[in-house]
């Protein structure tokens, strides 16, 4: 977290920058998404004596058709989501991927050149439940919304931005890749009602040019001011007090998502071989096909009617976008769990000087003077009401961080997990009928393709 200047923790007071600006309403649960209570969450990670050295996947309750009552079954207006996916087209289900969040794009990259530098301009587009948009942003400037979200909303999930790469930034297959993710990035802060309504993203998709160059992107943490807002952001989640179970069940969730990332970052590198011999694949069977067209002018009159194959797009590249965005989201899970431990040691940071504090005033009760006081000639009386001032205020930032702690700790358990494995599950099974549908084909259009030439020749 970031360390808060001596003026900052002297003179915290009650912001009313943020009131006013956007009725606030309640982040939207998933539908279908089963919501435990604290007691019943911790209970299940307890069930299993905890072993340091082996990883367990804390249990959570995932919707299914079988755990769906008759009655609901029996509606007219009742159907699994995941029985429609089979009946749609490659298109239908490519799109049905980024289909969440609000109507917004990233889209026409275009390579800016300046006098010492050069760097990719995106158009960001789309509508909410204000009106339309459209700007143009700057990579530095996604880099600026991320951070200052991280600021003004601690605890809470925010996915991480794809990196550039040492060398090929400009290369027209990393910045379609780039936009993907960019974009990704944005559809899912979109989800959160609180996000997307809150100042800094309004600025980010409505604002003026050089965004992380605006006032506020620079504005320090005051986790009072934050405390106050996530008391009504957040109202049914602060409610829940978080004990050692839970917390319990949040580290064994990061060692969970930790192995998680790294068998994802295995995928990631099996694909990018793929990739790349996909086209090798695609280029051999084009070189043979060639080939025998030209050996044929040694055995025929007239040369071979090769006909032209229809070519899929090269679906390794979308299992890779697939497994990068899932890399983001789980970095921005464990980030969060990671930060959420420095806001507690911060906590903890804070009731050691309000112990201090207290001692200082006791040694004033009982006449002990500091050495200044000889010299600025302030009474006791003085330091004792600097030193109370100074206990109420940590006192303060204390109470509104556990706020915060405690929100943090029901959105982790009870809406960002459960959201994120059902919902990778979903777009797992979609990724693998879309390359189940391209492979065959591919492979079919290479199979009819030689059957044509059987027939001339």
């Amino acid at each position: 977290m970031e360390e808060m200047n001596e003026e900052d923790k002297h003179n915290m007071k009650d912001s009313n920058d943020y009131e006013g600006i956007y009725n606030y309403q309640e982040p939207k649960h998933v539908e279908g998404k089963k919501h435990r209570s604290n007691s019943e969450s911790s209970s299940s990670s307890m069930e299993k004596e905890h072993d340091e050295n082996k990883v367990y996947e804390p249990k959570i309750d995932y919707p299914s058709y079988e755990n769906i009552p008759n009655s609901e079954k029996e509606s007219k207006n009742y159907e699994p989501e995941m029985s429609y996916i089979g009946k749609k087209t490659v298109e239908e289900k490519r799109e049905s991927l980024s289909d969440y969040g609000i109507d917004i794009k990233v889209i026409d990259p275009k390579i800016k050149s300046g006098i010492l530098s050069k760097n990719v301009l995106y158009t960001v587009t789309g509508t909410d439940t204000i009106g339309g948009f459209h700007v143009l942003r700057h990579y530095k400037e996604f880099l600026a919304l991320r951070k200052i979200l991280i600021v003004e909303w601690p605890g809470c999930c925010i996915l991480q931005l794809p990196s550039k790469q040492p060398h090929g930034n400009f290369e027209p297959d990393f910045i379609e890749s780039h936009r993907k993710l960019l974009e990704y990035f944005l559809k899912t802060l979109s989800k959160y009602n609180y996000l997307l309504i809150s100042e800094e993203f309004q600025l980010f998709l409505r604002g003026p040019i050089n965004f992380h160059k605006q006032n506020i992107v620079s504005k320090s943490q005051n986790l009072i001011v934050i405390g106050t807002k996530y008391t009504k952001v957040f109202e049914n989640y602060i409610t829940k007090t978080t004990n050692p179970d839970i917390e319990l069940e949040i580290k064994q969730y990061l060692a969970y998502f930790q192995q998680g990332k790294e068998l994802l970052e295995r995928l990631e590198r099996v694909c990018k071989i793929n990739e790349e011999n996909y086209y090798v694949i695609d280029q051999d069977t084009v070189r043979m096909i060639e080939g025998i067209k030209e050996l044929s002018a040694f055995y025929r009159k007239n040369p071979l009617n090769v006909p032209e194959r229809h070519k899929e797009n090269n679906l390794y590249g979308d299992l890779m976008i697939w497994c990068r965005n899932t890399l983001l989201e789980i970095e921005g899970i464990i980030e969060v769990i990671n930060k959420r431990a420095e806001i507690d040691k911060y906590k903890n940071s804070l009731d050691k000087k309000i112990e201090r504090e207290k001692g200082n005033i006791e040694k004033r009760k009982a006449g002990k003077k500091k050495i200044v006081q000889y010299f600025n000639m302030k009474s006791q009386e003085y330091y004792i009401n600097r030193s109370e001032n100074e206990i109420h205020q940590l006192e303060e930032t204390i109470k509104n961080i556990d706020v915060i702690i405690n929100a943090s700790a029901t959105m982790i358990l009870q809406n960002e997990i459960p959201e994120f494995k059902y919902k990778k599950h979903e777009t797992l099974l979609i990724s693998n009928e879309i390359t189940i549908d391209i492979l065959h084909k591919e492979f079919m259009s290479i199979a009819k393709q030689l059957k044509e030439l059987q027939k001339n020749i």
